[in-house]
């Protein structure tokens, strides 16, 4: 059974390009282009690991992962912040809502793909 990752972006090139990609190396991938959306679709499909944005209208990134991560339900998925905002920025964001990883936009895909590769992987072993 394919691992499933949630990409929650309200960039539609981004989606495009993260779906494409995480497909080629055999993830199911369900989109959410929005934070409310995409709380409604971690209930519903339960994914193995969330891409997750920070800059979004309504619920921002940061305010969804602490709201995840703060959670009983949904705390153990694992959660990669993304963001076009400094390196400094994202990580005390992500630091400061309980991510488990955060990458800077534009990401090197195959860093991107071998951390959630790392992630999911060690989500799994501490289930």
């Amino acid at each position: 059974m394919n691992k499933k990752i949630l990409v929650i972006d309200d960039d539609v090139d981004i989606i495009s390009v993260l779906d494409r990609r995480l497909r080629q190396a055999g993830y199911d991938v369900e989109v959410a282009v929005n934070s409310k959306t995409g709380l409604q679709k971690v209930t519903d499909v339960l994914p193995d690991l969330i891409l997750l944005d920070i800059m979004m209208p309504g619920i921002d990134g940061t305010k969804l992962c602490w709201i995840l991560k703060s959670g009983k339900t949904h705390n153990t998925i694992p959660v990669i912040i993304l963001s076009a905002k400094s390196a400094n920025e994202i990580r005390t964001a992500a630091e400061s809502v309980g991510a488990d990883a955060y990458f800077q936009k534009p990401f090197d895909h195959v860093i991107l793909l071998a951390k959630i590769k790392e992630l999911i992987e060690s989500s799994k072993i501490s289930k």
